[in-house]
């Protein structure tokens, strides 16, 4: 049973990194175009709209493959997993603007 969450997480991460991905690159292109001596504000706020938006289609993934293995795996347990995966898709976005 284990083994079979794992290969739904792997599922799970493999299209959460091509998410990810997109979000982080289409963030750092807007974030270019500030200065943020000037547009601090601006620039947290967008950070905090990317972030959302991160986990509203990271939620919306999870969701899907728990609603799609409903019955056939422990669904507390698949949830508790996915769970931590967005949260290491949030840190990891947080960190990454960080690094700017």
């Amino acid at each position: 049973m284990e083994k079979d969450i794992e290969i739904v997480v792997s599922q799970f991460r493999s299209e959460a990194s091509g998410l990810f991905q997109a979000i982080a690159e289409n963030f750092v292109r807007h974030a270019k175009r500030l200065n943020r001596q000037w547009d601090e504000n601006v620039f947290q706020q967008m950070q905090g709209r990317y972030m959302q938006e991160l986990k509203k289609q990271l939620t919306h993934i999870a969701e899907k493959l728990i609603s799609q293995y409903k019955g056939a795996l422990n669904t507390n347990m698949l949830r508790h997993e996915l769970t931590k995966q967005i949260d290491y898709y949030i840190s990891a976005f947080v960190l990454k603007i960080r690094s700017m």
